[in-house]
């Protein structure tokens, strides 16, 4: 696998919203990748400042139930991004140890204001 082997994948959640976010991780044809014995860490990051992560989690913080058939699950909790509402970029990282970190997926997470804001 190569860096970042998936195109951008959007994502869109709204302000003071926990959400649980199902992705299948795809090489660069779309076909799933099994992701079964690897530790991932999905990181979502301030566009204007990457080295400003909002939300990161690893290991047993994804779900891998379906890790053979590529499918995760990744949730950020409403307290990671209670008052932010704008876009930001996510990547998808494998982070197995003793491996070379390797870009999985990337994408943007669009944060929208509360429903009871509208």
């Amino acid at each position: 696998m190569g860096n970042t082997v998936a195109a951008p994948t959007p994502l869109q959640m709204y302000q003071n919203e926990q959400r649980a976010f199902t992705i299948t991780v795809v090489d660069e044809n779309g076909a799933a990748v099994n992701v079964d014995g690897q530790t991932l860490r999905f990181v979502v990051q301030d566009s204007n400042n990457p080295a400003n992560a909002i939300f990161k989690a690893e290991g047993a913080k994804i779900n891998m139930d379906d890790a053979a058939t590529g499918v995760i699950v990744v949730t950020i909790d409403s307290a990671n991004v209670g008052t932010a509402t704008r876009e930001y970029h996510w990547r998808l990282w494998d982070i197995t140890e003793g491996a070379e970190p390797q870009g999985l997926m990337h994408g943007t997470l669009h944060i929208e204001p509360a429903l009871s804001d509208v």
